[in-house]
């Protein structure tokens, strides 16, 4: 009978083994499975950053142009050129050559 005793301990011992190794099998699985998520979901958002940053700048570039040309519209040259073109406003003793067709 001790013998029969010492048999159902080891199997006991044995399937609780078998039980303490499964449940860290599944939690390591468990842990596992989040990060792939996580990992795909940072991914997603790294990639709208990206894009996002990217078109920031473009923006920025179109930015800075447009204020450049602003400076430009208010200065003294901007004004002077556009007198003279749309105008045909000439300085003091300056010969204006116009070209006509034959």
């Amino acid at each position: 009978m001790a013998n029969n005793t010492k048999k159902n301990i080891k199997k006991k011992r044995g399937l609780s083994v078998v039980l303490y190794f499964a449940f860290w099998m599944m939690l390591a699985a468990g842990f596992a499975g989040v990060t792939v998520i996580q990992a795909g979901r940072y991914n997603t958002a790294r990639q709208e950053f990206d894009r996002v940053n990217e078109e920031l700048l473009i923006e920025q570039e179109s930015y800075e142009e447009l204020q450049n040309q602003m400076v430009y519209y208010e200065s003294d040259a901007y004004i002077e050129q556009m007198a003279r073109e749309q105008l045909g406003y000439v300085k003091p003793n300056e010969i204006v050559i116009v070209n006509t067709p034959e």
